[in-house]
């Protein structure tokens, strides 16, 4: 009898445990939704650190993401399994900039790896092994294209709009002399906030009088080269941070001396991958963090 009593009071203390354990999951679990809801509003952006080129992942605050640019290498992809949701294996849309390798060869592991929805991109010939795989990925994976010709304004989600203002002609299939020069210049803004990028873009003062080019947050073009970034470019975009994607120690001396002296001059806060690592900024609309 004393055996029997003790296996019921067992299988109690069992059945008391699980109901208490499912009560705690379920208000951790809870509180973690609370948590998604109260930060659903939120735009991220991450400048990641991937050495001596470009890449950038921005989180919606509907839940998409956009990958601007991969890299030299596949850093990116340890950054994209840092960042992402652990089941999170989509890109809604992706942006190649520019095909030199510095910006594309990370984007080939991507498509490797993760379903792509959209790719931009403006098409310019460029021969380099790393461009070719992508183009043949694309084209395996059946991935919708958009070909960057012209400036205009592209909706996103409510109150989230990409301005594209460069290229302003086709360079499809076009071999260019200066493939800095077919970069993709857009703003991308979420309420009374936004963030400029450039590529490697280095005639940006042909664009001034054109655009409005006023933004919180700039990636400064060419990784900080003198061969853009003039002082009355950065004048025009004003911005109250730069952030410049750039390796340490590089061979190319990249931030110079002359753009870094223009942002201390106009009173720009500057940060560097190269000396900060990835760089996080979150926008709710109105403040940026």
């Amino acid at each position: 009898m004393l055996k029997k009593l003790d296996k019921i009071l067992i299988i109690l203390l069992i059945v008391t445990l699980f109901i208490i354990g499912r009560g705690y999951f379920k208000d951790k679990n809870s509180s973690q939704v609370q948590g998604d809801i109260e930060s659903a509003n939120e735009l991220k952006v991450y400048y990641l650190d991937v050495g001596q080129g470009d890449s950038t992942l921005i989180r919606t605050p509907g839940g998409q993401d956009i990958l601007i640019d991969g890299g030299p290498d596949n850093t990116v992809i340890g950054k994209l399994g840092k960042y992402l949701p652990v089941n999170d294996w989509d890109i809604e849309l992706m942006i190649l900039s520019h095909p030199h390798s510095d910006h594309v060869t990370g984007l080939v592991e991507v498509l490797k790896r993760y379903q792509v929805d959209e790719i931009w991109m403006t098409g310019a010939i460029h021969t380099s092994g790393d461009y070719l795989e992508l183009l043949n990925l694309i084209k395996e994976n059946n991935i919708k294209v958009k070909f960057v010709s012209s400036s205009e304004i592209v909706e996103l989600e409510n109150n989230l709009e990409i301005e594209i203002f460069y290229p302003i002609e086709s360079f499809f299939e076009t071999k260019m002399e200066s493939l800095n020069n077919t970069s993709i210049v857009f703003n991308l803004s979420y309420g009374a906030t936004s963030f400029l990028f450039t590529g490697d873009f280095e005639q940006e003062e042909g664009l001034v009088d054109l655009f409005d080019f006023r933004t919180d947050v700039y990636q400064v073009g060419h990784h900080g080269s003198n061969n853009g970034n003039d002082r009355e470019f950065l004048e025009a975009v004003d911005p109250d941070w730069a952030v410049i994607s750039v390796g340490e120690d590089n061979r190319y001396g990249h931030p110079q001396y002359r753009t870094l002296k223009n942002f201390e001059n106009l009173g720009v806060d500057v940060l560097r991958t190269d000396q900060n690592g990835d760089v996080i900024f979150v926008s709710n609309g109105s403040r940026i963090e």
